[in-house]
């Protein structure tokens, strides 16, 4: 078998394509594989994987029962990763559906994200749940109707103009994501365990809305009312453009833009931002730096993705996502993480591809989990 014959069965195998025969075949071929040795996908993740460390996990892996072969799937889609030269920390993102549950580890209270509502908070104080209530209006004020046009998805229009603007928030859980457009047809995706404040209808001069978590703006254009986005301390500033704001932690705000131009005024100083920049604040500093807007817009789509992520980074997103609290054990959390797993995905789903990277592991508690970097 060459090594391309064997490649492309491994690809059937990694399916669930190849039979009985063909893993046998491989199981044969694995004594003469000469694998060159390959380094992970990413500094500093440097561990590194031999051609006789590929041959002595798949004569484990195929030694076993059938019940046994889809657990050791991953030992074997180490050696195809390597073999085809893919990033072994990516891969298990992209492309991981192993079963995570531990024998006789103890249950973790919530594994996937808690059953909470999405709030609409009117300015009386009255609350309304999103989640629950039907196509159509589901609130009246200051000239203007609120009407959930699907799930998801909340529009306002203006009817009539009042003395002074009521103003409205909407909340998300963890979890759950939620669409808003306002009244002068700007459109805000609100990330969950997000808020927004704003008012029902904009003035003549001004839009001024205000943010905590994780927000993508489509800024309807108007050259005579700047939109403004308050965030932590900082005013982001555009006419008509499409934007990201990320501010869970005030020492890790980050603004990125995607179209148009926007600037970002802090007490001491105004960055202007082009497509594809990004400004950050540390807590102290800020920086501008190029961004990937597909990965910085990713959870628009479902999914958590990181380009040469801090560690601890990436299991703050899964934290806010999950609600359930990740608890920081030994280890470096500032290695730096690759690769895209799925929104909706258990847990211990997403963990568990993170330590079979050889990255981590975790210990599930009634509580919370502990993770502690290897």
């Amino acid at each position: 078998m060459t090594e391309e014959e064997f490649l492309a069965r491994y690809r059937q195998f990694l399916d669930g394509t190849l039979d009985a025969e063909g893993i046998a075949e491989l199981h044969a071929y694995q004594d003469e594989m000469q694998l060159e040795d390959q380094h992970w996908r990413g500094d500093p993740l440097a561990h590194t994987i031999t051609g006789l460390e590929i041959a002595q996990r798949l004569q484990v892996s195929m030694a076993r029962k059938p019940g046994g072969l889809r657990r050791m799937r991953w030992a074997r889609a180490v050696a195809a990763c390597i073999a085809l030269g893919i990033g072994v920390s990516a891969y298990y993102f992209w492309h991981s559906h192993v079963n995570t549950n531990r024998s006789g580890a103890p249950a973790v209270a919530r594994t996937s994200p808690p059953a909470e509502k999405v709030w609409l908070t009117l300015a009386n104080g009255r609350k309304i749940s999103l989640s629950d209530a039907g196509k159509g209006v589901v609130a009246q004020s200051s000239g203007t109707s609120a009407q959930l046009q699907a799930k998801g998805q909340l529009t306002y229009t203006q009817d009539a103009t009042a003395v002074k603007p009521d103003t409205n928030s909407i909340s998300t859980p963890h979890g759950e994501s939620f669409a808003l457009t306002l009244t002068d047809g700007s459109r805000v995706h609100l990330n969950a365990g997000s808020t927004l404040r704003f008012p029902v209808y904009f003035g003549q001069d001004q839009r001024d809305v205000y943010l905590q978590g994780e927000a993508f703006f489509e800024v309807n254009a108007s050259a005579t009312r700047p939109f403004t986005v308050h965030v932590q301390e900082q005013a982001i500033q555009a006419l008509g453009t499409s934007f990201n704001i990320k501010a869970f932690d005030p020492r890790g705000t980050r603004s990125t833009l995607l179209t148009g131009a926007v600037h970002v005024v802090m007490p001491e100083r105004t960055l202007v931002l082009h497509p594809g920049q990004q400004a950050y604040f540390d807590g102290a500093h800020f920086t501008t730096r190029p961004a990937d807007t597909e990965v910085v817009t990713a959870w628009m789509h479902g999914q958590f993705a990181f380009d040469n992520e801090r560690l601890g980074d990436v299991l703050a997103d899964m934290q806010h996502w999950y609600g359930i609290e990740l608890v920081h054990g030994t280890g470096n959390f500032n290695r730096r993480f690759t690769g895209r797993i799925d929104h909706y995905t258990h847990i211990e789903d997403a963990l568990k591809r993170l330590e079979l990277t050889g990255a981590l592991r975790y210990e599930l508690t009634q509580q919370h989990i502990v993770i502690t970097v290897l």
